[in-house]
This record gives structure tokens, sequence and C-alpha cells, in this order.
């Protein structure tokens, strides 16, 4: 049997998630724009990345968010991270990882 070294070194992806709000960084006040800190599974590849980017700059986006590192940082009013904002980011993150899964199988 042949052994190939590239296939040693290939990571598997896995689906980033939320894994939920740092309570530590994050900052909410009813008065003024709210600034959330999502922890997530993994630190996104850079395809990945240019996925959740093109979202972000679509006019009809409602929230206005950014990665850095292992986290999504968001900028938001109080009454939307009280309604739905987890569920949208996570939708976004949902598609994105379908994206990004056709890419890297165009199969």
């Amino acid at each position: 049997m042949f052994f190939n070294l590239f296939d040693a070194f290939e990571e598997k992806y896995e689906d980033i998630q939320i894994l939920g709000v740092d309570k530590s960084r994050t900052k909410l006040d009813q008065h003024k724009p709210c600034t959330v800190f999502l922890e997530l599974s993994q630190k996104p590849p850079k395809r990945w990345l240019d996925l959740f980017a093109m979202k972000q700059v679509s006019p009809f986006h409602p929230v206005r968010a950014r990665i850095e590192k292992h986290y999504m940082v968001v900028t938001c009013q109080y009454r939307d991270y009280e309604k739905n904002l987890m569920n949208l980011l996570q939708k976004d993150i949902e598609e994105c990882n379908f994206e990004y899964r056709k890419l890297e199988n165009p199969d």
C-alpha cells in the first residue's frame, strides 16, 4: 500500500460553530451600541474568512461583524442583540461552512 505524505499533514475541516458569548469582553448597554464577542470553535481558514467578508458587504445585511482570531465581533444595538442576533449570525456561519466545503470539495 502506498503512503502519501501530504495526506498525513492534511487537516480535516470541521464546521465552525458559535460556542457562546464571551461575557468578560462583551459590552452591553441599552442606550449605546453594543460590542459582542462571540467565541468560535476555531480560527476560520482564509478562504472561509473571504466568504464571510463577502456576506458583510451586502447593503441588505442587517448586522456588521468581523472575525478576530477565534472571535466574531459584532457591533449592534441592544434591541438587535436581544431579538435575533444569534440566529442571524448562526445562519451566516452555516452558509459560509457550506460554501467553504463546496470550494474545498467541488465534486
